[in-house]
This record gives structure tokens, C-alpha cells and sequence, in this order.
């Protein structure tokens, strides 16, 4: 089986994309909500090679925002709880000082979706963990 968008499409040996439209309640991602995705202590994505987690809007483009950030993963410099566990926070506004390193922008109103790429899978039978909605931009 070959990747089922893209230009290039690799196999799934060499890397797996994992798309979410949908929080884990099965609720359309949507820009006035806040959500978080949390790795558990030791299970950031199994990746060989790097992982990204990117936003893209509605309109299937990266979404601008005021920090020029569009992915999170293995390049970023994440924050990590006492416990081990990584949470990003994707949201429209800016989160706490402390979140900030960890925080990936959505757009403040409309849908979006977000796609987790691994290359190098070490574990191709890898589930992600779900969005979490955790309360409303306008909250």
C-alpha cells in the first residue's frame, strides 16, 4: 500500500501520514475551539528518521498566524511535563508562557485538519493519540 495523497506517494515502510478532521468525541475541527494532543511518557511517534505534526486550514494551506509557526515534531524544542508526557496545544490564541514552545495555531474561526507524518516508522502498526477539545477560543 502506497500513500493515499501527495505528489510522491512512499510506502509504509518509508512513512506514515496519519490525518485528523475530528476530534476524539467525532466533533469537525473547528478554530474557535481549543484542543490538545498528548504522547504519553515515552511514546512520542516511532520515527527513524523525524515526525511533524502540520495544520492545515480549509482551504488546504498552511494557516498563517503571528509566530510563523506550521508544524510541530522533532525539530522544535518541545516542553516536557514532569511526567514525560508531551501535550501540543492548537489553538487560536496564544496559550501560557510555559505551553508557547508547545503550541501549534489554528485559525481563529472555520474548520481544519491535521496531519501527522513519520519517516522512518519504527512501528508501523502506530495509532496516534486523538484531539482533545479543552475549551473555546472565546473562553
Amino acid at each position: 500500500m502506497t500513500a493515499q495523497a501527495g505528489i510522491y506517494p512512499v510506502s509504509p515502510s518509508e512513512a506514515i501520514y496519519c490525518r485528523a478532521y475530528q476530534d476524539v468525541s467525532s466533533k469537525p475541527l473547528a478554530g474557535t475551539n481549543q484542543y490538545t494532543v498528548t504522547f504519553p511518557a515515552g511514546q512520542l511517534p516511532p520515527a527513524a528518521c523525524f515526525w511533524s505534526l502540520t495544520l492545515y486550514g480549509e482551504n488546504q494551506f498552511l494557516v498563517p498566524n503571528s509566530i510563523n509557526r506550521y508544524s510541530l515534531g522533532t525539530q522544535s524544542d518541545l516542553s516536557v511535563a514532569a511526567d514525560g508526557s508531551v501535550t501540543i496545544y492548537i489553538q487560536a490564541n496564544a496559550p501560557s508562557a510555559a505551553e508557547m514552545p508547545n503550541w501549534l495555531p489554528s485559525p481563529a474561526s472555520g474548520s481544519f485538519y491535521i496531519v501527522l507524518r513519520i519517516y522512518g516508522p519504527e512501528d508501523t502498526s502506530y495509532i496516534a493519540p486523538g484531539l482533545v477539545q479543552v475549551g473555546s477560543s472565546d473562553s
